[in-house]
């Protein structure tokens, strides 16, 4: 039953089974695809019931295991995370609740009412007691703007201006302690779980402490098509209608986000493919590349061309009168 989790981690899956189910193998177990996670994610039934079990992936600075285990637990004990039945930091598995995940719709409404379901789990994410520190946010992007510089994948005039603006945005960007909350700090399509009702938060990784217009610019750049969903987002997470200086917070962070997205992406690619580099900044757009279900990222090339395609919307964000506006503000 267990030949499909890799050898040198079934002891620890065993240990897991035994002290949640008092057995060492479940009835039923199939491998689940998606996400870009390193860890295993299975599927696994035991006395009818079905659970996620999940392999953590290698540690590095980081994915503590220790850190977000924790912050995990957290978020399932106020209910934005499906309830956790086992967690070891050192043998690296982790047994949750399975929620069975309701297709996304192209159905306005219904796009609505998922849209306010993240809302509001996010808000009472960030209403729980703060999660460890771990960098701030801004140098994180940094760091990674910095090893995507290094790795010279796209020609230094194609990218020039995005370093620029971004360092520029960083400067301006008044940090507030009062905005300094438990965060995901990965809200993305395969990252959450809609279940008709209730969006449920996967995949702790990235979870610390940080400013709460990183998440909702996450949900705002992945799930709003339009500034009419952004205000409906921040007026069900605000509890009313959003401020100015709301508004002017998260286009500064939507064009963070795009610059993490893209360099992330970039930086996997060129370690994927060593040999590329002095590329064209060019390819699809972002309409293009996400569906309703997100975009396909499986390949190499399909990471390079969504990087790409971030980077691209992040120096459009930069060149906008929105954009200024909200720079003005900061």
């Amino acid at each position: 039953m267990l030949s499909i989790i890799p050898e040198p981690r079934r002891a620890a899956v065993m240990r897991a089974l035994d002290a949640v189910f008092g057995r060492s193998a479940p009835d039923a177990i199939e491998a689940l695809s998606g996400g870009l996670s390193a860890a295993g994610a299975y599927r696994i039934v035991v006395d009818s019931r079905a659970f996620l079990l999940r392999l953590d992936g290698p540690s590095d600075a980081l994915r503590d295991p220790a850190r977000w285990h924790a912050c995990m637990r957290t978020a399932a004990e106020v209910g934005v995370a499906p309830t956790v039945a086992y967690a070891n930091a050192g043998g690296g598995v982790v047994i949750a609740d399975f929620i069975a995940v309701q297709p996304p719709s192209t159905c306005a409404e219904d796009r609505r009412r998922r849209l306010i379901a993240m809302a509001a789990s996010l808000r009472v994410l960030h209403a729980t007691e703060p999660f460890p520190p771990l960098v701030d946010y801004f140098d994180g992007v940094q760091a990674l703007l910095e090893l995507f510089q290094e790795r010279r994948l796209f020609a230094p005039f194609a990218t020039a201006e995005l370093i620029d603006r971004f360092g520029a945005l960083a400067r301006a960007y008044r940090r507030d302690p009062a905005d300094l909350v438990s965060s995901h700090n990965d809200l993305n399509p395969g990252n959450i779980i809609y279940d008709g009702d209730r969006a449920w938060f996967v995949d702790w990784e990235a979870a610390f402490r940080a400013d709460r217009f990183v998440d909702l610019a996450s949900l705002a750049n992945w799930f709003c098509k339009d500034e009419a969903e952004e205000t409906d987002l921040l007026s069900a997470y605000f509890g009313q209608a959003p401020t100015a200086r709301q508004r002017s917070r998260l286009t500064l962070m939507q064009a963070v986000n795009r610059v993490f997205l893209g360099v992330m992406f970039a930086n996997l690619a060129g370690a994927e493919q060593p040999g590329l580099g002095d590329l064209p900044l060019e390819g699809p757009n972002l309409a293009e590349l996400i569906g309703p279900g997100g975009p396909a990222l499986g390949t190499p090339a399909d990471r390079l061309a969504f990087g790409s395609a971030q980077l691209r919307q992040a120096i459009d964000d930069f060149g906008s009168a929105r954009f200024a506006a909200a720079m003005a503000a900061a």
